[in-house]
Parts: structure tokens; C-alpha cells; sequence
């Protein structure tokens, strides 16, 4: 299922949590993720639904996840780090909190960073597999509550019209 083969119990997942949503780049590899589902509609991105949930205030045992913007080659990374890797990245600011990569309570999974060999660009997912060959495994930024949205796998995409899933992916998550 998710985040190493574990077993996720997602009746555990805090009431005070929010979706992270997941955007698609349609233009290069890459992702954007918010906690606000009407973010498509002014960065030009596919809508993918939520693959996680997070806080969006600081709660006990919770790190900020801050965003980075690269304004050299258009793309974003988020991270517990409040220092961007190099200059061509800017903060953002904290986007989310999250469960530190030491690990979270009960119900949590870890969250994997990857990175696209073919160019810039960043995916964030609750299993230990990435979407196809091109996405290197950078490994755990963070721990979350999972999203329903991702136990079916593989993961599937949808058309850059489509406001619905392809395949045998669910995007009706519990809440």
C-alpha cells in the first residue's frame, strides 16, 4: 500500500489535518504542491488531488515545510530546511507542517522527494516507488497522514483537459 509496504490505519488521521495537493507541471517534469485546490487555475497545472495531509497551523511535534521557487529553471522543491540547497532557489515560506523525517505519531507515513533525470524538477510521494525510471529517490522529507488517493497503484495521470482520473486510480478521498 503505502510509504514502505506498511499498513496505514486511516481512521487515525487528525481532524485538524488539510489536503496537500498535488499539480502537475505541463510543461516539463515537476510538481507543485498547495494546500489550496484552486492552485491549477492561475499556475496553468494539472489538477492530481490530494496525496497527503497536513497541518496548516504548528502543532506539537510538527517542522514548518517550507516552498523554494527557482527562477532559473521554473520549478519548485519544499523541504524542513529553512535554507534553500543554492541561490537560484527562492523561500518561499512555510507552506505546511509536518511530522519531522525522525518520524511522526501513529498513522503517519514517511514522505519520499524525487528528482527527474531529464531535467528540473521535483515529485513528493507516500511510497518508496517512484512514478516511472525518470524520478531518482532522494529520499524522506517528512512524515504525513497519507492520502487515500494513493493506495491503488501505480500512480495514472490524466489528460491536461481532464478533470478526472484515468485508470483504476480513486481520487474520492475519505475525510
Amino acid at each position: 500500500c503505502c510509504g514502505d509496504d506498511q499498513a496505514v490505519t486511516y481512521s487515525t488521521r487528525d481532524s485538524l489535518t488539510v489536503p496537500f495537493y498535488q499539480y502537475a507541471n505541463l510543461v516539463g517534469p515537476g510538481y507543485h504542491y498547495s494546500r489550496d485546490p484552486a492552485s491549477a487555475a492561475y499556475l496553468s497545472q494539472r489538477y492530481d488531488g490530494p496525496i497527503a495531509y497536513v497541518y496548516s497551523l504548528s502543532q506539537p511535534g510538527t517542522v514548518p515545510l517550507y516552498q523554494y521557487a527557482n527562477f532559473v529553471n521554473p520549478g519548485y522543491y519544499y523541504s524542513t530546511t529553512n535554507t534553500p540547497t543554492t541561490s537560484t532557489w527562492r523561500n518561499d515560506g512555510v507552506v505546511a507542517w509536518v511530522y519531522p523525517i525522525s518520524g511522526g505519531p501513529t498513522g503517519t507515513v514517511p514522505l519520499y522527494q524525487y528528482t527527474n533525470r531529464l531535467g528540473p524538477g521535483y515529485q513528493y510521494r507516500i511510497t518508496n516507488t517512484p512514478t516511472d525510471s525518470t524520478w531518482l529517490n532522494y529520499g524522506i522529507v517528512a512524515y504525513v497522514y497519507p492520502s487515500m488517493n494513493y493506495i491503488t497503484e501505480p500512480y495514472t495521470t490524466r489528460s491536461a483537459n481532464s478533470d478526472y482520473p484515468s485508470g483504476i486510480e480513486t481520487f474520492n478521498d475519505f475525510n
